[in-house]
């Protein structure tokens, strides 16, 4: 980023016309020491998800350190570490043995006893690897590595092991003039469960930036689309108000075969995002 601190906040509320709704809410803090060549994040996801309040809550810590190649080229890597907690309840459930041959019948017993209400808390240890370079045009590329060391099955320790996930993202991204375009691709593997997106974005800008200070900025406006293999369509749009302040909406377009519960709606995400810089611009000569 060329900020020095970046803060946002998220909301996303997927499925919530048949499946009783997966809400996520995040807040997520980055700043960047001016003189030293490290960095800091901090992470925090609260998920409920279902009719079972299943609740997964994330509070993780980054820290990266960039190598500058040369002068058009970075090569940073990082890592994460933090605390997650899940937690489910069982009372409202519904199980097979609890239907009548008419009708669900909450006074009959599940036979369910190796369920109950729990609550269960791991560390979560990450690490990867980011190179960037700026000509011909903006570009980088990413590899990592996440729930690393995790013994956790589910709410417990056991021997069916969270399995690690792997992730590649990387983009290319290019200004014309006013206009800018930047295009993203991420997989990720866990197991034998694999998952591809692209975005293209497209934007806008408005407004004069002042050479010699930061009193002037230009504002922006910006649409998108994003594909999920076998998925999903996500389109996007957003404003930018003077490099500082940034608000998205996003929305999936379900066409999988979950579109017959979900009716092709997934859910909307919203974003805002705080953008600071302490500099004072230079003249290039």
């Amino acid at each position: 980023m060329e900020q020095d601190i970046k803060a946002g906040i998220h909301y996303r509320n997927q499925w919530a016309a048949n499946l009783e709704g997966y809400r996520t809410n995040g807040f997520n803090v980055e700043a960047r020491a001016r003189k030293a060549p490290f960095s800091m994040g901090l992470l925090i996801v609260d998920d409920k998800s279902g009719n079972a309040s299943l609740k997964t809550f994330q509070a993780l810590m980054s820290g990266a350190y960039r190598l500058a190649v040369n002068r058009n080229q970075t090569l940073t890597a990082g890592f994460q570490l933090g605390l997650v907690q899940r937690s489910i309840q069982m009372e409202d459930l519904r199980w097979d043995k609890q239907y009548n041959g008419y009708q669900y019948d909450p006074t009959i017993d599940s036979g369910e006893r190796q369920f109950s209400d729990r609550t269960g808390n791991k560390v979560d240890l990450g690490m990867g690897v980011f190179y960037t370079f700026e000509k011909p045009v903006r570009a980088g590329i990413g590899y990592a590595f996440h729930h690393l060391g995790q013994d956790q099955t589910f709410l417990q320790n056991g021997k069916d092991r969270l399995p690690i996930r792997q992730s590649m993202q990387g983009y290319v991204e290019r200004d014309f003039d006013r206009f800018g375009g930047r295009l993203d691709a991420l997989v990720q593997r866990q197991r034998g469960a694999m998952e591809y997106l692209v975005n293209f974005k497209t934007e806008y800008r408005f407004g004069y930036d002042s050479k010699y200070t930061t009193e002037n900025n230009s504002s922006a406006i910006y649409v998108g689309c994003g594909y999920r293999h076998a998925s999903a369509v996500i389109p996007s749009m957003g404003f930018e108000w003077e490099r500082k302040l940034e608000i998205s909406v996003s929305y999936d377009i379900v066409f999988s075969r979950l579109s017959e519960v979900t009716t092709f709606g997934g859910g909307p995400e919203i974003g805002l995002i705080y953008k600071y810089r302490t500099d004072k611009r230079m003249k290039i000569r």
